[in-house]
This record gives structure tokens, C-alpha cells and sequence, in this order.
């Protein structure tokens, strides 16, 4: 499998599932041969570089110690809803 294939299917398998946890791509991912020489780490990193995924980091409270993240496909519209800061508004 070819880098860019290898980019292209997780670019698939992300917009198949409307956005997910890197984890949840593992699987799906390495299931394809030939998928074992790309990292799937390296290849997010690269997409989301090129504008081709778009990755949400956030830090839960109480779990200051790790950063999550999700990926949605490029082009979707993220709109935050904080009802906390919104409050005094």
C-alpha cells in the first residue's frame, strides 16, 4: 500500500463513521494489507496538515494530564456550545 492510499482509506474510514477517536480507526485501518507500513499516528498528523482531516484536541476537567482528540472530515462546519461562558452573556 502506497502512502497515499494508505491516506486516502483513513481519510475514508473517518468521514464513513462521521468523525472519530484515532482509536476507533485502528482496527478498520490495519485490517488492509499492506496497511501495517504507514503508522496511523503519522499519516493523522500529515492529513490533518494537509487540511484533509480536521482534528478537535480537548482537555476533559479533572484529566489536566492528557490531551483527547477527535477528527472529523475536512470542510465540517464546528460550532462550540459552552453554556458555562455563556451564562453572563
Amino acid at each position: 500500500m502506497t502512502r497515499g492510499e494508505a491516506k486516502q482509506l483513513v481519510c475514508g474510514l473517518v468521514t464513513e463513521k462521521q468523525g472519530c477517536k484515532i482509536l476507533d480507526l485502528i482496527l478498520p485501518y490495519y485490517s488492509h494489507p499492506g496497511a501495517e507500513e504507514h503508522t496511523i499516528d503519522s499519516l493523522v498528523n500529515e492529513l490533518v496538515e494537509e487540511d484533509r482531516l480536521i482534528e478537535i484536541e480537548y482537555v476533559l476537567p479533572g484529566m489536566l494530564y492528557r490531551i483527547k482528540s477527535f477528527l472529523l472530515p475536512a470542510g465540517t462546519d464546528v460550532t462550540v456550545n459552552d453554556p458555562i461562558k455563556n451564562r453572563g452573556a
